[in-house]
């Protein structure tokens, strides 16, 4: 991670001596969580505001802030135990993005990045009535992987489809009890518009 970071940050440094532009994104998608133990998260609509860097044509970084919201619960097969209440990721990603195609009317790219994902307390009335106020899941600094592709209209705009998968797997608790490490790994995948100037 230490040698991504050092990459991200000579490439800002070694700015002056390229062409430069930018790039504004909307995403609106779906985002995936893992299950661990019987604890189960729905899919969920993601929301994706990133800025885009461009040093070179084949070469740039993205900052970006994303948002989802999953219902979930403890089940037993098919059978739901206990409703957990909705788990409420944030996650701000740095990505090294390389242009693989980026002439004409066509952008395609991939590439790695760090991330910092937070999640809100998961609180419900079943919960309560189990004597849980609340369970805590953990904040990590982790890794993440980008592909995407889009297509050029013209006037520095462009539509595509974008998706980035997270490395996360956080401890939960709640007061008194346990600790249960959760395999959440966000995998976000939408539709997305893009500006560029």
């Amino acid at each position: 991670m230490r040698t991504l970071i050092t990459v991200i940050f000579a490439a800002a440094v070694a700015s002056p001596l390229f062409a430069q532009s930018n790039e504004i994104s909307i995403l609106a998608g779906s985002t995936s969580v893992g299950s661990s133990e019987g604890i189960e998260f729905d899919n969920a609509s993601a929301v994706e505001l990133a800025y885009n860097r461009f040093w070179t044509n084949l070469i740039s970084t993205e900052l970006s802030g994303t948002r989802s919201s999953h219902d979930g619960s403890l089940r037993f097969g098919d059978q739901q135990l206990i409703d957990l209440g909705s788990l409420d990721l944030t996650t701000i990603g740095a990505t090294l993005q390389f242009h693989f195609i980026n002439s004409g009317s066509l952008d395609v790219y991939a590439g790695p990045g760090i991330a910092y994902v937070s999640a809100g307390d998961l609180k419900s009335n079943d919960l309560a009535a189990a004597g849980i106020t609340s369970v805590d899941i953990d904040t990590q600094t982790s890794w993440l992987v980008n592909a995407g592709g889009a297509f050029k209209f013209g006037h520095g705009v462009a539509i595509g489809v974008d998706g980035k998968y997270v490395h996360y797997e956080p401890d939960s608790s709640s007061a008194g009890g346990d600790v249960v490490a959760l395999k959440l790994d966000p995998l976000t995948v939408g539709l997305t518009l893009k500006f560029h100037f």
